[in-house]
């Protein structure tokens, strides 16, 4: 990012209590929910969408309760262009609903059978209403990436200009969006209108983060994403990696607490019953586990020669195994961890070559009981 694109913070406006409901066979009750709204404020999230209170009369009721909660976050909700929907939002009490609109021309056309001036003429009621009731609306831009310029450019003056959107977000409803893409229609959004911009991204093609991170760089002051990326098909944007994305590699400030992110994810997890593979970026379990001897003997000297970060920014430790494919560094490590004495160099070598040895005899990693017994020898 360069100097002059540079923002001094963005906004993560956390879609897990809506867009991450959606995934398949996700249900947060209101008590869960309310817990989880808690927990985002407590983390710092400066926006949080509740839910979508057309649904019914439970979900208006839970979103009801977390606007009025007295939390930090502003919280905003779902809403369908129509009437009803803007009226159950004001009813609702939040900061502004997110007014759902499609923008694309194959959710247009084969979705909805509508006239782009019928969309237009929608979007246009909608937020103009929204204002009448001093709300906040944002024009939510569904499949914004598969859309005609000219089409961008007649909505975003008419129902984001003229009817005055407090913010607008472009989506990629999809994931088809490539950064290349995210660049130029943010560039174009950017030349018709100065209000703020948001991106919303899914994962499809494991570009959510890529593509998020551009529109930051092009001018989104706003992230909506959801944690662990909990959503349809592949998932959204997912909180604490863009987060973490924009803190450590960008320099950008969040307003986030960092050492929250891990118990949040794994509660979000938890919760919604989509496990965390070990591989997930930033909180799965094995970020900070390691084996191979030459990487260990690294990081017990500098962390960040192998490392992009400390686990400690999470509220992590490491976790080094002992095995097979681990040296002298490891065997090190695990003594200081169990508070055992370090042995001359010559032991060392001789106790590597048994747990080596038990290791391949029992086709797994050796445990502090196993490894114990070793050193005892």
């Amino acid at each position: 990012m360069n100097g002059e694109d540079k923002l001094p913070h963005v906004s993560i406006h956390d879609t897990t209590l809506r867009d991450g409901e959606q995934a398949p066979g996700v249900m947060f009750d209101a008590d869960t929910k309310f817990k989880l709204a808690q927990k985002l404020d407590a983390c710092g999230i400066e926006y949080i969408e509740a839910g979508f209170p057309a649904v019914g009369p439970a979900e208006k009721e839970s979103v009801k309760r977390i606007a009025n909660a007295g939390l930090k976050a502003k919280i905003t909700c779902l809403a369908r262009a129509n009437k009803e929907d803007i009226l159950t939002a004001k009813e609702c009490g939040v900061w502004g609903p997110i007014v759902e609109i499609p923008a694309g021309h194959p959710r247009i056309k084969y979705q909805f059978g509508w006239e782009e001036d019928t969309v237009i003429e929608k979007a246009y009621a909608a937020v103009s209403q929204s204002r009448d009731y001093g709300q906040n609306p944002s024009l939510f831009l569904m499949d914004v990436f598969r859309a005609t310029p000219s089409f961008i450019e007649k909505i975003i003056r008419k129902a984001v200009n003229e009817a005055g959107a407090a913010r607008l977000t472009l989506v990629d409803t999809t994931g088809v969006a490539t950064p290349q893409a995210i660049n130029a229609i943010f560039k174009f959004a950017r030349e018709i209108t100065n209000t703020p911009l948001e991106i919303h991204c899914h994962n499809d093609f494991g570009l959510a983060i890529a593509n998020s991170l551009e529109g930051v760089r092009m001018g989104a002051t706003s992230i909506s994403s959801s944690f662990i990326g909990l959503g349809q098909r592949a998932g959204n944007t997912a909180t604490e990696e863009i987060i973490m994305a924009l803190e450590l590699l960008y320099g950008i400030k969040t307003g986030v607490d960092l050492t929250k992110l891990q118990a949040l994810a794994s509660k979000v997890s938890e919760l919604s019953g989509y496990s965390l593979s070990p591989h997930k970026p930033i909180v799965g379990s094995g970020n900070f586990t390691w084996e191979a001897g030459i990487p260990v003997a690294a990081l017990s000297k500098m962390p960040v020669t192998v490392e992009p970060f400390e686990p400690e920014l999470l509220g992590r430790k490491h976790d080094i195994v002992v095995g097979k494919k681990s040296g002298k560094a490891n065997i090190i490590w695990r003594l200081k961890e169990l508070n055992l004495e370090v042995p001359s160099d010559e032991k060392l070598s001789q106790l590597l070559d048994d747990i080596k040895g038990l290791s391949v005899q029992l086709g797994r990693a050796i445990n502090n009981e196993e490894f114990i017994d070793i050193v005892k020898k």
